[in-house]
């Protein structure tokens, strides 16, 4: 297959939903699919460029008023002088998803949209919605986005509850991480403070990274906590933080500060599924988080879950022990990002086959 894949950022943009991206684009790439990602950027000029066999294309995100206005027709300018898909992948229910629906109709191939986060507590679908004309622009992707795919069972919820999308055109699929990069540290030894770790953007509204440097003292210091990430808080968090809190910035490979730390720590608010989250399981981090849409479906029984917002319970947790980290065979059967390729590739091509039987074409070959 031809797969346009049209998102809002992407790497070297860090981000959660970047990092999946790119490695969702990866991995199709590997099974033998042909990948080509549009996304935006904040440089002044468009450019192309190919990393691990995948084309990106990044068109100027608009500057001024009315910018999300804009950013519709330049990214449909920019996909129509690319190869024609076989299908189109919106990586966000928002404004990518109204370019790939356009382009989509006019290439007459399906398109597929997936949330990045639900419709409680904020997030994608909820932020789209308020938006002005939310309601119309929530009905015309429920009108002609062929499937969405919801990365947990919260979204699923929300996609039928707040949205009003059909059942039959939700599919549940989760993010998935890379098991190669991403692996315990089986030679670590033990040092002589414990090391605490949260990896994603210095952003309080969603992340609620305050309540934790409260959580912090309160505890006692424990050990080290690293945070490793940047963002419009950074300043006021180092203000905030004692000395036992370090700040490294964003890192293009997490992998090694994953490998280094004893518990993972999430402390948001909300999230759709966190790939931190996902990074440190599969790195065999035990981990302290709050139940945000995803945590339940990756933790399972296992971690210790904290109320939102509650600086005393995250305080405790912080200063027990490490509770129990998720099992390695299921967490690779469920979340390795080649098994989340694979059902993709199964989504599309029956998208595929459908379209083409409504149009009276052969399907795709077994």
């Amino acid at each position: 297959m031809r797969v346009l894949l049209v998102c809002h950022r992407y790497p070297p943009d860090l981000g959660g939903a970047e990092a999946f991206a790119a490695s969702l684009a990866r991995a199709l790439s590997r099974l033998g699919h042909t990948v080509t990602v549009l996304a935006s950027t904040d440089a002044p000029d468009r450019s192309h460029s190919t990393s691990d066999g995948v084309e990106v294309h990044r068109v100027p995100f608009p500057q001024g008023r009315r910018k999300g206005v804009r950013f519709v027709p330049r990214m449909v300018r920019a996909g129509r002088g690319l190869p024609r898909p076989d299908v189109i992948f919106a990586h966000k229910a928002s404004l990518p998803a109204v370019a790939a629906i356009l382009l989509g109709r006019s290439w007459r191939c399906p398109v597929v949209a997936q949330p990045s986060s639900g419709a409680r507590a904020g997030g994608n679908l909820q932020d789209f919605v308020k938006r002005y004309g939310g309601g119309l622009r929530v009905a015309f992707l429920r009108r002609y986005v062929d499937a969405f795919v919801a990365i947990t069972s919260d979204i699923v919820r929300d996609l039928v509850e707040v949205w009003r999308v059909p059942e039959r055109k939700i599919v549940k699929i989760p993010y998935g991480v890379e098991l190669d990069r991403f692996t315990p540290d089986e030679h670590k030894a033990p040092g002589s403070a414990r090391e605490y770790l949260y990896v994603g953007r210095l952003y309080n509204r969603q992340k609620a990274l305050d309540g934790l440097i409260d959580a912090w003292s309160a505890a006692g210091e424990p050990g080290i906590l690293t945070l490793v990430g940047d963002g419009p808080d950074r300043a006021m968090l180092e203000a905030r933080a004692p000395a036992s809190v370090q700040f490294v910035g964003a890192a293009a490979d997490p992998s090694p500060w994953y490998r280094r730390a004893d518990v993972f720590v999430l402390p948001s608010r909300w999230e759709g599924l966190s790939n931190s989250l996902l990074e440190a399981v599969a790195s065999g981090l035990p981990v302290i988080a709050t139940p945000v849409s995803g945590t339940a479906d990756v933790l399972g029984d296992t971690g210790r879950v904290v109320p939102c917002d509650d600086v005393e319970a995250l305080a405790s947790a912080l200063a027990a022990p490490p509770p129990p980290a998720v099992d390695a065979a299921s967490f690779r059967e469920r979340f390795d990002i080649n098994a989340v390729a694979r059902q993709h590739a199964r989504l599309y091509e029956r998208l595929i086959e459908e379209r083409g039987r409504r149009r009276g074409r052969r399907p795709l070959p077994g």
